[in-house]
């Protein structure tokens, strides 16, 4: 191995440079995970969510 130092940074750098962060990764995740959703055609939305009585609703379980 015939490599100077200025050679390993660079190397080190451009490996760090090149590699995804993990907020990257997280946020192609995400949107991977939203397209297999609409794929399906389920969405999230205001309109689904549930009142707070129907959240407590124990009653309505049993």
């Amino acid at each position: 191995m015939n490599t100077s130092v200025s050679g390993l940074v660079r190397a080190a750098l451009n490996e760090i440079a090149g590699s995804e962060t993990e907020f990257e990764r997280l946020r192609a995740e995400e949107q991977a995970l939203r397209l297999r959703l609409a794929a399906r055609d389920c969405s999230f939305g205001a309109r689904d969510r549930l009142s707070r009585d129907e959240v407590h609703d124990r009653d309505a379980l049993r």
